[in-house]
């Protein structure tokens, strides 16, 4: 995976598109996130505070509100 980087095709992406990443990962960094969010045009990004790589089991009910809001509020736009 080194040897793998995407991040000259970001742009293509044109879905909405929710980043998430734990202020302590150390294998996908905030400044990664901060990359990607920069690549990918109307993207969010949501930074849990006390996680590393698995703010999904660190931070876990935060993590779901999180997810469930965005994905409430992008469902709207859908109808």
């Amino acid at each position: 995976m080194a040897d793998c980087n995407v991040a000259s095709r970001l742009g293509e992406i044109d879905v909405p598109t929710l980043i998430l990443v734990g202020r302590h990962d150390l294998f996908c960094p905030p400044s990664q996130a901060e990359r990607m969010h920069r690549g990918i045009r109307g993207s969010e990004t949501v930074v849990f505070e006390r996680s590393g790589h698995y703010p999904f089991v660190e931070e876990a009910e935060a993590f779901r509100d999180t997810v469930r809001d965005w994905l409430g509020r992008h469902e709207a736009h859908q109808r």
